[in-house]
């Protein structure tokens, strides 16, 4: 047995951290090799979730022998290159798809490896699914195992029983994070190995917790940043329906909290990176909101400079105007107080998916009106002493001819005999054809999603989770506190590492006081809801899931080889199976005679080769029954 695996998870793994990060490269160019050679031709990710045809124990344990801190990491990241690859790849994109599953269901198999084993969700969760690689790194930041399955879209893996609990202990505050000295320390080590989180022995709530606070808990972080939300709100819907020609306290007290709200946007983009931050929804859209408030401010700003006291014209005109359209994006993004909601969340899954497909059609559309709009422009025969070359007229006009309105007196003044017929012709090519390509593409994506609209949810949630908990700070500064943190800021460039962190932590627990006295008494008035007993719940409802699951597999196997479907995986390759329903009909007819084979195979079995027969006749016999119930399902 070699030193890794004698080493116990939980030990200090200060001397190893190096070696790990060289077996975080090992993992990743181990589980490559493996796809690369157990898949030469493109195949259905049904074949590779099934059975052990593709990833069978053998594979496991090797990937496991070779590093089991840094094998899941491993698998993630070559889920992700493949995927990567077949993104750009224009031939061989069905069989990188192909492979990049493959590398997904090794993980999650060495996740239910490790939980079979016992090795205990605290050393799983702290070593295994949160702790910082860069080994394998698009750039040179540290990741963990969670973000890169967020930022690959392993929605199967992410949707596994013990990955969600991880994500959830997180979200509750059962895995802190460890202090931020010492994760600073272990990430000048420069060895690729960080551990971001760590196991409490004792978990402190109500009034108890007062002296640190548990305001650091994400779950409260995202109440106090809804608060802080709608605080907003009320503050910007005073404003833009009041308006006033000289800047008011109450407007003044609006842009602090912009600015504030700015700050906290500006942090979560650099903790978590382009990719990762522009995967939810929302937070596009608080950039739309930002950029609008920034412009609003400009024209607010130089209205007082040329000493403007005009309200409905001019620069203060202008930026009340931009601060009413805002409006429209500011009351949008309050919806992600209720995409916590199954229901909610699954729509809000649906509406992305939607919009990108909005955005990709209006790219081509962009094609055809630019065109059209030059033929307009030119038909306008604008003189040059009118200054107007006649695109606004033409955007104009088609705009209305796009939303069934079309002005066939505006294109025949701007040309007699070409303007009407030219306006017929856009509309039959943007109304009748184009947007009925539009909304066909809208059914297809509903079709699609909607399948998965639960796991995709769970998805989402896990990227809310880790878009706060990837600052990995015990003390984080939450809006509009965190106001103070450029005086803070000052403070680290005078005092030493140690001092600074020593000062930050008193300036918060200060701060944010009154957020952790209300957290307080919330957890002594409700304790059923607390950290506390819901891990002691956790505890107990995990180990009885355990223990039967190991009984039903055993139950299921016996001696034979394992056949099991990896769970959460069907539901993610529903474009697959929805092929494989297509064909049911035509074997629904042999399902009778199939059942017939089983039963004899079924009363001739004994021995180990009895029981693999009866296994896979068991096997083939619920495939022809699933086929059965998509075909009624079709029918239907």
């Amino acid at each position: 047995m070699s030193d890794e695996e004698q080493r116990p998870l939980m030990s200090d793994t200060r001397e190893f951290r190096g070696l790990q990060a060289e077996e975080a490269k090992k993992a990743y160019e181990k589980a490559l090799q493996l796809a690369r050679d157990r898949i030469s031709v493109p195949i259905p990710l049904e074949s590779i979730a099934e059975g052990t045809e593709f990833v069978n124990s053998d594979i496991i344990d090797e990937l496991h022998k070779l590093s089991r801190r840094a094998c899941v990491y491993g698998c993630l990241a070559a889920h992700r290159t493949l995927n990567e690859r077949a993104d750009v790849s224009i031939h061989r994109t069905a069989i990188l798809r192909a492979r990049a599953f493959m590398c997904e269901v090794m993980a999650i198999r060495l996740v239910e490896k490790m939980a079979e084993d016992k090795i205990g969700r605290e050393e799983m969760f702290v070593e295994v699914l949160t702790p910082m690689f860069n080994e394998c790194a698009a750039g040179s930041s540290a990741e963990s195992p969670l973000q890169v399955a967020v930022e690959s879209n392993a929605v199967a893996f992410i949707n596994h029983m013990v990955v969600q609990q991880c994500v959830e202990y997180i979200w509750r505050g059962l895995l802190v994070p460890r202090p931020s000295y010492d994760i600073k320390v272990d990430s000048e080590d420069g060895d690729g190995y960080v551990m971001g989180y760590m196991w409490p022995a004792t978990i402190n709530v109500g009034f108890k917790a007062l002296p640190e606070g548990r305001l650091s808990v994400p779950v409260y972080q995202y109440a106090a940043e809804t608060l802080f939300s709608f605080m907003l709100l009320g503050v910007f819907t005073f404003v833009v329906n009041y308006r006033t020609a000289e800047v008011n306290p109450i407007e003044m007290f609006m842009y602090f909290l912009v600015v504030s709200f700015g700050m906290t946007e500006l942090k979560q983009f650099t903790s978590q990176g382009i990719n990762f931050y522009f995967l939810t929804l929302f937070n596009g859209i608080d950039a739309m909101i930002m950029t609008i408030f920034s412009a609003a401010f400009g024209f607010r700003i130089y209205g007082q400079w040329i000493g403007s006291d005009k309200i409905l014209e001019g620069p203060n005109d202008m930026a009340y105007d931009l601060l009413a359209c805002n409006a429209v994006f500011l009351w949008t993004r309050a919806i992600h107080v209720l995409a916590g909601f199954r229901y909610f969340g699954e729509m809000v899954v649906i509406i992305r998916s939607m919009m990108r497909d909005a955005a990709y059609f209006f790219i081509m559309f962009a094609f055809v009106l630019v065109g059209f709009v030059q033929a307009f422009a030119g038909l306008a025969r604008a003189s040059p002493s009118d200054g107007e070359p006649g695109f606004g007229k033409g955007i104009y006009l088609l705009a209305k001819a796009f939303l069934q309105s079309p002005d066939f007196e505006d294109a025949e003044r701007m040309n007699e005999f070409l303007g009407p017929p030219l306006l017929i012709f856009f509309m039959v090519l943007a109304s009748v054809i184009m947007l009925n390509m539009l909304i066909a593409f809208f059914n297809q994506s509903y079709t699609e999603v909607v399948e998965s609209a639960a796991q995709q949810h769970v998805f989402q949630f896990t990227l809310n989770v880790l878009g706060v908990g990837l600052d990995t700070t015990r003390y984080p500064f939450i809006s509009p506190t965190n106001l103070l943190e450029p005086f803070l800021f000052v403070l680290h460039k005078i005092l030493s590492e140690r001092a600074y962190l020593e000062v930050r932590q008193w300036v918060w627990i200060l701060a944010v006081l009154p957020c952790n006295i209300t957290i307080a008494i919330a957890e002594e008035l409700f304790p059923q809801t607390t950290a506390k007993i819901y891990r002691v719940k956790e505890d107990k409802e995990f180990e009885d899931e355990q223990r039967e699951g190991t009984g039903r597999k055993n139950d299921l196997l016996g001696s034979g080889t394992d056949r099991a479907q990896v769970p959460g995986v069907h539901s993610a390759i529903t474009a697959d199976s929805s092929k494989g329903s297509k064909s049911s009909s035509s074997s629904s007819g042999e399902s009778g005679g199939d059942a017939v084979a089983n039963d004899a195979a079924i009363a001739g079995s004994g021995g180990p080769d009895g029981v693999e027969q009866v296994l896979a006749s068991l096997v083939a016999e619920v495939k022809a029954l699933r086929r059965q119930v998509e075909a009624l399902s079709e029918k239907t």
